[in-house]
């Protein structure tokens, strides 16, 4: 079996879908299902719960992701001491990214990256901005594609390199032309309220003292702009010039008085140099948005 494949697996365990893997990945989604029909069928398992849409991973799946991220961690040992021992060393950058940013920025970012640094390794972890800190502050992973954070602890440094504007999302069928004329027109769906853009959308509300009805609270842009799409409410969601675009039927509006956008950067270890391979990546980021 190809290790390749394993990968593949991990890719869409953390994108939370065979889509956003595959942009992860630079694979057609086409690539990304034969591969996980080949593990299955290899070792005889349903890795996915394919009644759901997207599909996700069964129990069975999630056991198995975390066999396939030991076998993949030993492989790249491998190849590292391998390489170490010809003295052709494979460089590995290993990256954490929250959710939100995988399909988009970083996705775009890391084609550049790839173009450029076409021997790179490159190994991608989600997880919201306080759980990429501490695994930062561990070595565990070189760095972290996170919003601009509140504090930043004495061990770490954060350097911004992009901006993306915050927009109100809304059906073709909701009347307003301006965003608190559309935010009052439909009930709310609310971003996760502890997720940092969260936070910037509440200042803004209630700094104009804009009520919302917000029965709803998803964890998830796609999941929220589904549920818009089907007129079900109205939202406000990261979205800039690399994010995926907005389904059929859903219009967008500039969100805050002056326009509010989410600061995205790198979080890393401070007190040490940043290496080639993550300054590249820096220098794609800044190159795809860079903050005024």
């Amino acid at each position: 079996m190809d290790i390749r494949e394993l990968r593949t697996l991990i890719a869409v365990a953390d994108c939370g879908s065979f889509a956003a893997a595959a942009e992860t990945l630079g694979l057609s989604q086409s690539s990304v299902s034969m591969h996980m029909r080949h593990v299955e069928e290899r070792f005889q398992v349903e890795l996915f719960d394919r009644s759901t849409r997207p599909p996700t991973l069964s129990a069975a799946g999630r056991a198995f992701v975390e066999r396939a991220r030991q076998v993949v961690d030993s492989y790249r040992e491998l190849e590292e001491g391998f390489g170490a021992a010809s003295r052709r060393p494979r460089v590995t950058l290993r990256i954490g990214v929250v959710p939100t940013l995988v399909g988009g920025l970083l996705s775009h970012a890391l084609a550049r990256l790839r173009s450029s640094h076409p021997t790179l390794r490159v190994t991608v972890e989600t997880g919201l901005s306080h759980e990429l800190e501490p695994l930062v502050a561990r070595n565990r992973i070189d760095c972290a594609l996170i919003a601009e954070p509140e504090r930043v602890q004495a061990s770490l440094r954060w350097s911004a390199c992009a901006e993306e504007p915050l927009v109100v999302i809304a059906p073709l069928s909701v009347e307003g032309e301006t965003d608190d004329e559309v935010l009052g027109a439909a009930p709310f769906i609310r971003f996760k309220r502890f997720a940092w853009a969260a936070r910037l959308i509440d200042e803004e509300l209630e700094r104009r003292c804009i009520a919302v009805d917000s029965p709803m609270e998803v964890d998830s842009l796609e999941g929220i702009a589904g549920l818009v799409a089907q007129g079900l409410g109205v939202s406000v969601i990261p979205h800039g010039a690399t994010s995926r675009a907005l389904p059929d039927g859903v219009r967008a509006v500039p969100f805050g008085r002056p326009p509010v956008k989410r600061t995205l950067g790198l979080l890393e270890r401070a007190g040490t140099p940043r290496s080639e391979a993550a300054e590249a990546l820096f220098q794609a980021l800044r190159g795809l948005s860079d903050p005024q």
